[in-house]
């Protein structure tokens, strides 16, 4: 999962929208991203739109600021990981 966010982010492209089910698996167990719809080519300006799955939105999109589309992107990443490790989205809301 980290590898193809990297790779996206080598190619300067922010996805904008990473949560489990825009994760795929193939025949191999190899990790695919999909679902590009919100995706965009980054610039050195910050981003303003408001988009993404609000459970794996970064802080800053809830606050409207302008954003770095790299960052808010990790932000989404550490919230899968830690929602695929505990099972819960945060400290006080299991699913």
């Amino acid at each position: 999962m980290l590898s193809a966010v990297h790779y996206c982010h080598q190619k300067h492209i922010n996805h904008r929208d990473i949560k489990p089910e825009n994760l795929l698996l193939d025949i191999g167990l190899n990790i695919k991203l999909a679902d590009f719809g919100l995706s965009g080519v980054f610039m050195e300006e910050k981003l303003t739109t408001f988009c993404g799955t609000p459970l794996y939105q970064a802080p800053e999109l809830f606050r409207l600021e302008p954003y770095e589309g790299l960052k808010v992107d990790v932000w989404s990443l550490g919230v899968v990981l830690y929602k695929m490790l505990t099972g819960y989205y945060c400290l006080w809301a299991k699913t």
